[in-house]
């Protein structure tokens, strides 16, 4: 057991002191995750990429453990897999990282994280087989590859996602990867197994003493998506084997926060017509809050149910008596307490047509998307703002530049709902897009907001592009370019208008 403390002291205190390098170098650079978003709990900006301070910490750890023969011997017992370990879950940190410095399309998010599944797959950690405390055994066969796949990026995509409150992340992760550590002893000697997973501990305690509320630095993609895959794989890793193979119905109880929050957010937005992978602030964290808790309560609240499920999980490993009443527990408490928070509200008699708006607005906001990425001068984006702004039926859309950038995009009107979206926290020079609706309503929706959060996204990307490669921009024939503005009663017809 020396070992695994000497391993989870280093990680802490390389953790604690990077995490705080990080937070003055992501200052300095302006990476900070601005608090203008509608589905954004906290009120000011906050220095992400705490991420970084986390691997430091788990890497730092065990590579000077590689000092001391036993540590050395046990990593070396096992070299071809803690390897594939550490390649894969640093491909994904690394797109974090990126993710976090500049967005990255989800699609390459997920590409990377089942490239990473399947280096682990090769290397021997895979669900073959699942194991249930009643005696059941399901052999997987032809589907061990896809299962295995879909659970370690599956995690990772579910601890990002619940990453939405001060600690919260931090906390989970720590009960996952304690319990981790647990089932190992119980199991049998997996100590390579054993040391990653307090190297996993020790590096997120050491960032938790900078995220706790009120949070001085966020962990961001590059931590939330690393561990989630390091977690997904501890879980499945080949010497964690008792009798026929690991309780996967353990390690699903252990991290079944994440897991039953992200399930029920991909079911509640194809419900309601938004993407799949859509955000959108009704996660539990959420929930808790608009139930009138702090944030600090909701936190502890959520804490206190992850170590709840970690020491079950636990349990249900341990080969003890009593498993299947602890699963059924488990479950039955868990659907009532999920029902009481309204988180299986998916549909009601009046969301049809809600579905069908929300389907039309994301289809014109990925048409935009989609010419904004290849636009190669100012008109480019003036023009396709014009075609948004008729195709959202907003009132107008127009994108506020500094100084020496003339106004594009629609016109402003003067009634309804209007928000201002900040393309980029970090370089405020960009500007922001300005919505007017035409009714209050269209203002306060969540799905509307999230909709041109995501635009307002790529328009960024288009701006800095362009600015970066600063072409001439080309001279426009008289009225062409000129700002749409939307037809008001006893008007005449859309057309071109003359600019404010």
């Amino acid at each position: 057991m020396l070992p695994i403390a000497l391993v989870l002291a280093l990680s802490w205190v390389i953790s604690l002191a990077a995490t705080a390098l990080v937070r003055r170098a992501a200052l300095a650079l302006g990476v900070v995750d601005s608090a203008q978003s509608s589905r954004k709990i906290h009120h000011r900006s906050v220095p992400r990429l705490g991420g970084l301070g986390i691997v430091c910490g788990i890497y730092g750890a065990l590579a000077l453990g590689l000092l001391f023969p036993s540590i050395r011997a046990t990593l070396a017992g096992d070299g071809q897999r803690i390897g594939a370990l550490a390649i894969g879950a640093l491909a994904v940190a690394a797109v974090g990282l990126c993710d976090d410095l500049r967005d990255v399309r989800a699609r390459t998010k997920l590409l990377v994280q089942f490239a990473a599944a399947a280096l682990l797959y090769a290397s021997g950690f895979r669900i073959d087989h699942v194991d249930f405390p009643f005696g059941a055994d399901i052999l997987l066969g032809p589907l061990s590859l896809p299962v295995t796949l879909l659970w370690i990026a599956g995690l990772s995509n579910a601890l990002n996602l619940i990453d939405g409150l001060d600690g919260l992340a931090g906390g989970v992760a720590v009960a996952a990867a304690l319990a981790t550590l647990f089932i190992g002893v119980g199991q049998g000697p997996d100590l390579a197994g054993m040391l990653v997973a307090a190297a996993t501990v020790g590096g997120v305690m050491g960032f938790l003493a900078y995220n706790v509320v009120p949070a001085s630095i966020f962990m961001g993609d590059s931590g939330s998506l690393f561990l989630g895959v390091l977690l997904g794989a501890l879980a499945i890793r080949p010497h964690a084997r008792g009798s026929g193979g690991i309780l996967l119905v353990a390690m699903g109880v252990v991290l079944a926060l994440p897991i039953a929050d992200t399930a029920l957010a991909i079911l509640r937005r194809v419900a309601r017509g938004s993407p799949a992978f859509s955000a959108d602030r009704e996660h539990l964290h959420h929930r808790l809050i608009d139930a009138g808790l702090s944030h600090g309560q909701a936190v502890l609240v959520l804490w206190t149910a992850a170590a709840l499920l970690a020491a079950a999980g636990v349990h249900l490993a341990s080969g003890m008596h009593g498993r299947t009443l602890t699963l059924a527990v488990v479950l039955v408490t868990g659907a009532l307490l999920l029902h009481r928070l309204g988180m299986f509200t998916f549909t009601r008699a009046d969301q049809s047509a809600r579905r069908r708006d929300n389907r039309e607005l994301y289809d014109a906001v990925r048409v935009a998307s989609r010419r904004l990425r290849v636009a190669s001068h100012l008109a480019e984006v003036r023009e396709e703002l014009s075609r948004a702004g008729a195709a959202l039926q907003v009132r107008s859309l127009r994108l506020r530049t500094n100084a020496e950038t003339p106004p594009l995009g629609v016109s402003a009107g003067e009634l309804g709902a209007r928000t201002r979206f900040v393309l980029d926290a970090s370089r405020p020079e960009l500007g922001a897009l300005e919505v007017a609706w035409s009714d209050l309503r269209s203002g306060r929706d969540r799905d509307a907001e999230i909709a041109f959060e995501l635009l307002s996204r790529d328009v960024a990307t288009a701006l800095r592009r362009i600015r970066s490669a600063q072409p001439p921009e080309p001279r426009l024939a008289p009225g062409a370019g000129r700002p749409w503005r939307a037809k008001s009663p006893g008007s005449d017809p859309v057309g071109p208008a003359s600019p404010p």
